[in-house]
């Protein structure tokens, strides 16, 4: 019970984190290279803990984000739904690449996700022409092994933790 409890303040706790520093107003120097950091939380967790976290959270995850940001209700939420989907079916196996192809795949995976929200976009008549997405796209590629070694060095902290309390 209580490694459960952890692991699930845990992953919801840095999402909330992630949400907040997603919300967070970046210099106007690199706002075009400000990274997704809610949907990186979201993409590690989906790689390290997949029964536990999925479309489902990723969904939820693209739904605030469109509250907060304001913008059409469902868009995020579909392509975060969407990029999650893609990463547990073609990249089921992304943990067992070597860093370079994990961040690549990320990067790939986010400009599919950036083209669906542009898609989306356009359908309700709101979409611009930016192309930013490219650049959001590599800021999400170097981001990612950012991620991945402070994330999982805060998921082995825990499991320190719950082993020392369990002897």
């Amino acid at each position: 019970m209580y490694g459960n409890l952890t692991t699930f303040l845990m992953v919801y706790g840095t999402m909330l984190a992630a949400l907040v520093l997603n919300m967070v107003a970046p210099p106007d120097v690199i706002r075009n290279f400000y990274p997704n950091i809610l949907l990186l939380t979201v993409m590690f967790w989906t790689v390290r803990i997949p029964r536990m976290v999925s479309v489902g959270h990723a969904f939820c995850a693209g739904l605030m984000m469109d509250l907060l940001l304001g913008s059409t209700l469902g868009i995020r939420a579909f392509s975060f739904s969407l990029m999650i989907f893609m990463l547990t079916s073609a990249f089921s196996k992304l943990e067992t690449y070597s860093m370079l192809q994990q961040s690549v795949s990320i990067a790939i995976i986010s400009f599919v996700g950036q083209i669906a929200t542009f898609w989306l976009e356009h359908l309700f008549g709101m979409a611009f022409i930016d192309y930013h997405m490219i650049l959001s796209s590599v800021s999400d590629m170097v981001m990612w092994p950012i991620m991945w070694v402070s994330l999982g060095f805060l998921m082995r902290f825990r499991h320190v933790r719950n082993s020392n309390l369990k002897h």
